[in-house]
Parts: structure tokens; C-alpha cells; sequence
């Protein structure tokens, strides 16, 4: 188990309702995954030569406006996570994880410039259920949490 999901489960037990899920099974994912990837599908991140990641800004400059980088064992300070239902192929899952990374960066841009973030690993919960569906699309059944630990921080300005 790494620092990332012992963060996430200290952080959520006070919490009722992430407290409940985040006992069930838990998977980690590294996100290092998903940020190569979005380098390879999306033209808004570039890889940089010391191993960090970087969404680039909307600017004309297309400067780096948050630099991002993985590090599973981080001193984290927030956190974030999302839920979804969908018919249990794999392939939502996969690109569940991958938008969910990608809308954290677009989040942090939007309130500040030059944000620096350390995410650490996916926390990955699948939970299965007829209470998942609903009446219009019974064969929803299952319903993932998504939750990534980060440290965010912003540049300062010397």
C-alpha cells in the first residue's frame, strides 16, 4: 500500500460517506499512466525533459500553466473525486480515470496561473449493485469512485 491511499484512508475516516466506500476494495493506479497518455491524445500536454508533465496555457505564448507531477509517497494537501454508474465495461472505467486526471489540471488553471501539482496514485473503488440502475437503464450496475491525492501549489512570484 502506498502513501497515497494510507493518506486517502486516514483522510476520509470522519467522512460517512467516503469512509463507507473506500473500505471496499481499493485499487491504486499510477498515475504516471494517465499523464502519458494525455500526452499521446491531447495536444494542451507536453512531457518536459525533467519528467514532469505540463498543461499549457490558453495564452498565445501556449506557455506551461500548470506543471504536473507524479510522486506516490507526497506530502498531500487536498483531494479529490468523482463518481459515476455505468454498465461495468472496462472501458469506462479507463476513461473515467483518465478525464478525471485531465479535469483536475483544467479545475486548478481556471482559478490561478502557474500551478504546480503532485498527484499521487488513482484510488480506484468498484462497487456492484441492482441499486445502481435505475428504472430507465436497470443494467447500470456498478458505480465507481474515483479519488486522487494531491499536493497543489502555486508559483510564486519573484
Amino acid at each position: 500500500m502506498s502513501h497515497s491511499l494510507e493518506w486517502i484512508l486516514d483522510i476520509t475516516k470522519n467522512d460517512s460517506g467516503l469512509k463507507d466506500i473506500i473500505q471496499n476494495e481499493p485499487k491504486e493506479y499510477e498515475t504516471l499512466v494517465f499523464l502519458d497518455a494525455l500526452c499521446r491524445e491531447d495536444e494542451n500536454y507536453i512531457s518536459q525533459e525533467d519528467g514532469t508533465f505540463a498543461y499549457l496555457g490558453m495564452g498565445e505564448d501556449r506557455s506551461p500553466a500548470v506543471i504536473i507531477e507524479y510522486d506516490k509517497d507526497a506530502n498531500f494537501n487536498k483531494f479529490f473525486y468523482t463518481m459515476y454508474k455505468h454498465d461495468g465495461t472496462l472501458l469506462f472505467t479507463t476513461y473515467g480515470m483518465l478525464g478525471f486526471v485531465n479535469s483536475i489540471a483544467i479545475f486548478v488553471l481556471k482559478r490561478s496561473e502557474k500551478v504546480h501539482i503532485t498527484m499521487g496514485n488513482v484510488i480506484l473503488v468498484s462497487e456492484f449493485g441492482k441499486q445502481f440502475g435505475t428504472e430507465e437503464k436497470p443494467w447500470l450496475r456498478e458505480r465507481d469512485t474515483i479519488i486522487l491525492p494531491v499536493k497543489i501549489w502555486q508559483e510564486s512570484k519573484e
